[in-house]
Order: C-alpha cells, then structure tokens, then sequence
C-alpha cells in the first residue's frame, strides 16, 4: 500500500510533464488516425450511395446511327449474370460555347441507377423538365427558368424551350467540376478517339432530363444511343472502388463483348465515369500524403517521450536505490515508472483514436464538398493498415523507451544511486577554439552557447523537434501554393479547395505539436537548472533577464532546427508533389518559406511567455540548498 502512494506521489509531482505527454501522444494519433481514414471515409460513403441507388455497373453506347438493337438488349437480358438492362437516348446538344446533355429516359421508373428529386417537382405538363443538379454558379439554371434546346433532325430543325420544374441527382454525376461532351472542339480532327486528350473536346454546361413523351412523335423514330446495365453477381456489401469490383465488371464485360460480337458499341464502365475517377486519383493522393507525415509525428513523439521519461527517472535515482535497499522487487519498480509511461499513451492513444476518427474526417469531408457532391451520411472505418500501424508504433515506443531506461537503472548499485549523479567535466565548445570569435561574445551569449553543448540531449531534442514541424508547416504551405498555381488548370478546378483545407490542418496540427514539444522541453529545461536559475537571481539578475537567459538557448536551437528543417521540407515536397504528380515544389512562393520561419520563431516566443511565471515563481532558498 506504501508503494502504491509512492507512484501517485510520483503522478501528482509530475502532474504537468503527464498531461503534456499525453497531449504530444494524444495530438499525433489523433491526426494520424483521422487522417489514415479520410480517403477510405469519402470512398465509402460513395460506395453506400452507389449501393443504395443501384448505380449502373456498365454503359453501352452505339456508334451506329440507328442505335442499338432491339435484339442485342435482349441478348444481355438474357445473360446469367445480368439483372437488368435498360435502353435509353443521350444527345450532346452544340449551344454556342457549350453543350447540353439531353437524356430521354423514364427517370421516375428506373430500376436501377436511381435519380433522386433535390427541388421542385416531377414534369406536369409536356414543356416541363428536370435539370441535374450542377456545382457552377455561372451554369446554374433555378427552377422556372427557360431553356432552349435547339433540335436538328435531317430537314427538320426547330427550338424546344423547356420551363425547369425540378432539379435531380443522379448517382453518375458527383463531381462538380464540368462533365467532357462527346462533341470534339470546333478545328480540332482526331482519328482515334480512345487517344483523345479530354482537353479537346467540349464541355457540358448544363444536363437535362427528358420523358420521351415530351416529344410526342418524333419519340418514336429517335434511336437508342446508350443502355444501362446492372450486374446481378456482385455482392451488396462491395465497396465500389475495391480492385474486387472492378475484375468482376471487367470478367462480366469479356462475355458480353463476345456475345454481341461487333466493333458498333463503346464500353463505359466506373473506371471510365469523369467523377468516379477524379474521385479515386484525389482520394488516392490523401492516402499517399497520410503515409509520409506519420513519420514526423511517430519520429518526434519518440524523441520528446525519450527525454521526458529520462528527466523524470534522473530526479528518481535517490527513490530507485532506497526502493532497492529496502529489498522492494525489481518487477514493481519497473512497473512504477512504466506505468507513468503506459497510462500516458493508452490515454493518449484511446483519446486520439476516437476524436481523431470521429472529427478530422468530417473536416476533410466537408473540404471534399466543395469538389464533389457527396452523401449527407458518412461512412466511418479505421483504417488498420496506416493508423493501426501508427498507433502500435508509437504505444510501442513509449513502452520501449519506459522498459529501457527504467531496466538501465536499475541495474546499477543501490549506493551509486543513493548519491547525487556526478555532472559531467566541463569541455570547451568548438567556438572557444577560434578566439577571434569567442573574444567579441558577451558574457551572456557564451554562457547559453556552453549551456546548449552542456546539455547536448535537449539540444538535439529541441533541434529535431522543431526541424520536424517545420518540415510539416512547409508541407501545408507548400500544398497551398501548389494549389493557387493550379486553379487555372481545368483538370483540378475545384479539388483545389480540397487540398488547400488539408492543407490548413496540417499546418493547424504541425504548430500544435511544435507548441507542446517546445513546451514540454522548455519546461523541464527550467526545472532542471532552477538551482542556475536562483543563483542568477541572487546575483542581481532581474526575473526578465533570468528568462532571456533561457529563452536565447530555446531561440538558438530553434534557429539551427529551421536551418535543417527547411531543406528537409523542401526535399518532402518535391518527392511528395512529383510522386502524386500535383504541380511543382518550384510553384511554392517565397513568402511561404518566410511564414513558415516565422510561425516557429512566434511559437518559442509563446512558450517563453507562457513559462515567465514559472521563472519569476522560483524560490532562491529552497533551489539552493545543499545536497550535502
């Protein structure tokens, strides 16, 4: 029982250095998690949807003028593996800069590939017709507007002006950005369509959906340009973006090009759909960007948990060898100070997990909204492989580190550990061997320089922590500016929005960790050297210049961590951009490069305020009692 009070002794001494390594621990699962499953998130939600609107598996279209056959339907019906098809009439109507996409089909009968009623109402009279929903404002026609669809039929050529009753969402349109007509540009030739760059043909303003009867008879002699088709072997808990999905679709397509046995029909499949395919390059490229930063955070995490861990067992050497010499075992030592360790991370790990799961996919969803129309439910699921992976490595490492340094002292001798640790012989820095330097330094900037080689562990702790969120600052600014290069360019639009909100969390999360590292660091820096910081004080030095006095080693260190930081950045980007293949490291300004440096400066400033109290709070008689 006597033991047990001494680890919550232990725990409440420590209050401050507990809470902030759960937080460091906490805030790199918490992005990891959520950021491992944001792209898995958006592609199942889709996914539901597709499942839940029965999108269609496969479109046949005709290059014959007389449309599809009667009997090639029939042959695909007839299929084992076929649910379902459904012929229908698609135009890509020429009106002045842009095409109208014009659908005659039964849209409030479909089977399958199900269209939804967002505003208005179903057609009532024959000049009536529904719109899909669109994601430009300057394409946006509004219900009870007029459009006029020009109709060009051997001789026969005249005007359909057509009142919107009601807007529609059909699952094969999620995107926002324009969907590519089948209509080249005027002057531009191509004989191959298949090695078509999307760039040259035309862009569709505005979709409409009409029901056959709207044309009376002229319904009768237009042909069948496209058909649906829905697969019946494809299990209903498939994820539609799955590699499994597709060979299924594709094993499927091989029987029915063989059936039908002519070169008169193009075959579209998901993989062929603009939206379905934008949508799974982007979210791919999500993924990519959550594989590298959990390095970052895995690598920091370990470096603060090292010293944090080593600080709290070196105030405990005199506890260890009195455990030791009362003849208390080995294994409860150990599990004193793992314990200390183990309860931050399961914390920091089970807290991470659930609001990192349960909140940054929703801010990148709501970022994806902008691009794309997604479903107002969201599908979660962690993401085992990436956040699983994370999660264990740095549960691991904390562990690890716990078991090592606690293993470590206690093999040492009860007396050894009974007396103070004997400090290290003093060394001269490499500067004081070039006295042309040294000689012109203040007194003040020599002592932070001995300070800083002094304590080489903080030094290069504080160095590779803030190199570590520098590199992770940049990165969010770098995908920002890439962004802003990119806006003019029509194959990203308005995913460009999306990758700029995944920017700001990332900047967001990397200022966040700087803050608590160099918090963390700062704070036992100070506790270690209050006996220095007390014998300052007593020599005259007011509580201001007590705190330069810190605060100049964490600015020194903070500078050579942005010295090796930004390169490192620099380097990331490049590989990242070139490997996701989204614009140009050389598209990031140089004012990025500027904030991010000074971002990190204000950060040490904040700590260096937020510990002035903790300096000024010293106590010059209790910090400079005797050992002896």
């Amino acid at each position: 029982m006597v033991f047990i009070k001494t680890v919550l002794r232990m725990f409440k001494k420590n209050i401050l250095r507990f809470i902030f390594l759960t937080g460091i621990i906490f805030l790199g699962i918490s992005f990891v998690s959520g950021l491992s499953i944001c792209g898995g998130v958006i592609k199942s939600s889709v996914s539901d949807y597709y499942q839940e609107s029965k999108v269609t598996d496969l479109i046949i279209k005709t290059t014959e003028i007389t449309g599809i056959r009667n009997s090639d339907v029939n042959t695909i019906k007839d299929l084992e593996f076929v649910e379902d098809a459904y012929p229908f009439t698609s135009l890509d109507v020429e009106v002045d800069e842009y095409d109208y996409r014009v659908y005659l089909l039964d849209y409030e009968n479909l089977a399958f590939n199900t269209v939804t009623l967002l505003e208005g109402n179903y057609p009532e009279n024959y000049n009536q017709v529904l719109i899909e929903k669109n994601g430009s404002d300057e394409f946006s026609y509004q219900i009870g507007d007029t459009i006029s669809i020009p109709v060009n039929l051997s001789e026969l050529s005249f005007t359909l002006d057509l009142e919107v009753c009601g807007i529609l969402s059909n699952p094969l349109y999620i995107s926002k950005q324009l969907e590519y007509s089948n209509n080249l540009k005027d002057g531009v030739e191509i004989d191959d369509l298949t090695e078509a760059d999307p760039e040259d043909f035309r862009e569709i303003s505005t979709i409409i959906y009409l029901d056959y009867s709207v044309l009376g008879l002229l319904s009768q002699i237009i042909p069948y340009t496209d058909m649906y088709v829905k697969f019946n072997n494809i299990p209903t808990d498939i994820d539609y973006f799955s590699q499994e999905y597709l060979d299924i679709v594709n094993d499927n397509l091989e029987v029915i090009q063989e059936e039908l046995s002519t070169s008169n029909y193009v075959y579209l499949t998901l993989n062929e759909n603009s939206s379905y395919r934008s949508l799974n390059e982007y979210t791919e490229k999500v993924d990519i960007i959550t594989l590298i930063f959990p390095v970052f955070f895995i690598l920091i995490t370990s470096l603060v948990t090292l010293v944090t861990i080593t600080r709290l067992i070196e105030e405990e050497r005199g506890i260890i060898g009195t455990y030791m010499t009362l003849g208390i075992p080995r294994r409860k030592i150990i599990f004193k100070y793992l314990s200390f360790g183990l309860i931050a991370a399961v914390i920091g790990v089970s807290v991470g997990i659930v609001l990192g799961i349960f909140i940054l996919p929703y801010m990148i969803y709501n970022a994806f909204n902008v691009a794309y129309f997604l479903p107002a439910a969201l599908t979660l699921r962690f993401n085992f492989t990436i956040g699983g992976i994370s999660c264990f490595l740095i549960f691991g490492v904390v562990m690890a580190i716990c078991l090592g340094l606690t293993l470590r002292h206690t093999r040492e001798q009860p007396a050894d550990l009974l007396r103070p640790k004997t400090p290290r012989a003093g060394k001269k820095i490499i500067l004081e061997r070039i006295p042309f330097i040294w000689k012109h330094l203040k007194f003040k900037f020599k002592s932070s320089l001995r300070n800083l080689f002094r304590q080489k562990l903080h030094f290069i702790m504080t160095i590779v922590s803030v190199a570590g969120s520098t590199v992770l600052v940049l990165a969010g600014f770098g995908l920002n500016d890439v962004s802003n290069a990119l806006k003019s360019d029509p194959l990203y639009g308005k995913m460009i929005g999306s990758i700029q909100s995944i920017a700001v969390i990332v900047i967001l999360f990397a200022v966040a960790l700087c803050l608590l590292v160099l918090f963390n660091l700062t704070n036992m820096n100070i506790s270690e050297r209050e006996r220095e910081l007390a014998t300052l004080k007593v020599l005259g030095y007011k509580n201001i210049e007590c705190s330069m006095y810190t605060f100049r080693e964490v600015l020194i260190s903070s500078i050579f961590g942005l010295i090796l930081g930004i390169p490192l950045g620099f380097l990331l980007l490049y590989y990242l951009l070139d490997y996701i293949d989204f614009g140009s490291v050389f598209d990031v300004t140089w004012y990025s490069y500027v904030c991010c440096a000074l971002l990190v400066i204000v950060a040490v400033l904040l700590v260096n305020l937020l510990l002035y109290r903790k300096i000024k709070k010293i106590d010059m008689n209790n910090s400079l009692k005797s050992y002896e």
